[in-house]
């Protein structure tokens, strides 16, 4: 018989964890949260995933939300376990990601008195969170109540579509270890009820009656906007678009992105999602002086990249405030938007024409030519042999319109979050990474852009492939080496299997600073700045199990890219491409 801890707010917390439809706990070891582990472990409700290193958990946390959409809690001990998170945490604030963060406490009348493990953990998070709240041991019916009053006030805003992280903090006296409850408490459950839509506000309808030049940008958005929409859209305005917020090629390569742009020309501009990646596409929009601006996000925070805001409109569902403003009648000039999009696409094919002898360029084009061919493999249920390249109509058909082919409505309703490519999810990691991933990924890609840092990409397509591994879905990551080894420790974890494909490249440091002017005199150039080094991932994933390839010629990253590194083993596998710096 299962038995559940005697601690009572534990119990309340486990119970309405289940009740606000939690599936998934990350969970780090420690003494101070083993009543939480226990109770998490034992309930049916609940799947727990073990991570040992806290700041590779949060990552894991982050990455499970983003691909299943859901709220996932991560629970540690007491102390420096909880600031473990912080970077992970801040991530997921600019990425409305909902994460649950538990942590073990010591007693208040322990905080600052010298004992073990101990610091204030009441508000650590700071303003990365919506909340933080302090759950008291009830001893009466009374403190029972503010117990699942302050749980229910927490978990109520986890379903919002600006979801925030809330941290739940959960102090415990000893003894620890006792577990006879024999069953867990049924809890009151307050939930947040969302209807969900709302009209396009009047003004912003008038402002597309009456401009001439309109101008969409959309930033990075937390699943992909079909292609069908993408196109709808395109046929009226102007567009700007990276593969961090929408299926088939990004709208305009870096590159060319200053040839297309008049920033006198543009009279109206509206800015959707969160980042853009591209620098200077960044700067040109804000050079569009004459332009009215409006944002389309989540919540009422009101970001201005433009610098020109004029109105800022919220949204619960973005892609349904996408599919109103299509449907509104526009004045734009039929010659400019007409010219805009034959501009788009010359620049386009000049981009694919350009020579891939850089060696990262080449084996990232390669990976996502083996991409394009993935569904191809899929729809055959076949991988004896390796697939061709797909045919043109298939390249251009993206997902998003095959699943749409036999409905003419512009929906997202049925469109798998992570689905992307019948079966495949594609995550790229900061620096040089995500920019090779704009120029050669014809898809929806996962990429930290909340914070930019390098810092857990490895963790959070780990954390993608758990959740992915259910559904059969294969996650591929591209991954520089100081991003790999700074994040070593996402792979020490016995759950991960064969559906997490890695491609590491490897050219010995931070080659993307290679790109900045004037660093080439400097003494720290080398050495601090760019880190270079000789280390290799042979050894490190021989001691973690994981599946090891390399590669240090096209020969050689030909076949193991159409071979081993496509092909699903039980454990993880690691393409190691070495690069000159």
């Amino acid at each position: 018989m299962k038995t559940y801890s005697d601690h009572e707010n534990v119990n309340i917390l486990t119970a309405l964890l289940a009740a606000h439809g939690i599936k998934d706990v990350i969970v780090c070891p420690g003494s101070r949260n083993a009543p939480l582990a226990h109770n998490f472990e034992v309930c049916p409700a609940l799947k727990v995933h073990p991570v040992t290193d806290e700041r590779s958990a949060g990552f894991y946390a982050l990455g499970m939300a983003l691909h299943t959409q859901d709220p996932v809690a991560v629970c540690v001990t007491s102390g420096t376990a909880l600031l473990n998170l912080y970077p992970a945490v801040a991530e997921a604030y600019y990425r409305h990601a909902p994460l649950v963060i538990i942590s073990a406490d010591r007693p208040a009348a322990w905080i600052g008195q010298l004992d073990g493990q101990t610091l204030p953990q009441q508000g650590a998070l700071g303003c990365f969170v919506r909340t933080s709240v302090t759950l008291p041991e009830p001893h009466n019916a009374e403190e029972h109540w503010y117990v699942n009053r302050l749980i229910n006030e927490a978990l109520a805003g986890l379903r919002r579509a600006d979801a925030l992280p809330v941290h739940i903090n959960v102090p415990l006296s000893e003894p620890l270890y006792h577990f006879t409850v024999p069953a867990l408490p049924d809890e009151r459950t307050i939930l947040e009820r969302h209807e969900g839509g709302s009209a396009l506000p009047r003004q912003l309808t008038a402002d597309l009656a009456t401009a001439t030049h309109p101008l969409l940008v959309i930033g990075q958005t937390g699943m992909a906007i079909p292609q069908q929409l993408i196109d709808h859209l395109a046929r009226h305005m102007a567009l700007l678009y990276e593969p961090l917020s929408a299926d088939g090629q990004q709208s305009i390569p870096e590159d060319n992105i200053d040839q297309l742009i008049c920033p006198d020309q543009i009279d109206l501009i509206l800015y959707a999602g969160d980042c853009l990646v591209n620098k200077r596409m960044r700067h040109l929009l804000r050079q569009c002086t004459k332009a009215q601006v409006w944002g389309l996000g989540y919540g009422d925070a009101t970001p201005d990249p433009t610098m020109h805001l004029r109105a800022w409109y919220p949204t619960d569902n973005l892609i349904e405030a996408l599919h109103d403003i299509s449907t509104c009648p526009t004045a734009a000039d039929r010659h400019f938007i007409t010219e805009w999009n034959r501009s788009v696409e010359c620049r386009r094919r000049q981009d694919d024409d350009v020579s891939t002898a850089q060696p990262a360029a080449l084996a990232v084009s390669w990976l996502e030519t083996r991409l394009n061919a993935y569904p191809v493999r899929k729809r055959q249920e076949t991988t004896a042999e390796p697939c061709g390249l797909v045919t043109s109509a298939d390249k251009t058909l993206s997902p998003s319109a095959r699943h749409t082919t036999t409905n003419n409505e512009l929906s997202q309703e049925e469109h798998t979050p992570w689905e992307t490519l019948h079966g495949c999810a594609v995550h790229y990691a900061n620096s040089t990474a995500v920019r090779l991933g704009l120029r050669f990924a014809h898809h929806y890609i996962y990429v930290n852009r909340g914070v930019n840092g390098i810092e857990g990409c490895m963790s959070t397509a780990a954390g993608a492939s758990l959740a992915a591994s259910r559904t059969d879905t294969d996650v591929y990551l591209v991954i520089g080496d100081l991003s790999f080894f700074y994040d070593a420790n996402a792979l020490w974890n016995t759950e991960l299997t064969g559906n997490l494909h890695i491609l590491l490249l490897n050219n010995g440091g931070g080659a993307i600073f290679n790109r900045f002017k004037g660093l080439e005199g400097s003494p720290a150039r080398e050495r601090t700045v760019m880190a270079c080094h000789c280390a290799t991932a042979q050894g490190l994933c021989e001691s973690y199990g994981i599946r090891y390839l390399h590669a240090d010629s096209p020969d050689d990253l030909t076949d193991a890219l159409w071979h081993q590194f496509a092909t699903r083993g039980e454990r993880p596998v690691v393409l190691e491409v070495s690069l000159p710096l």
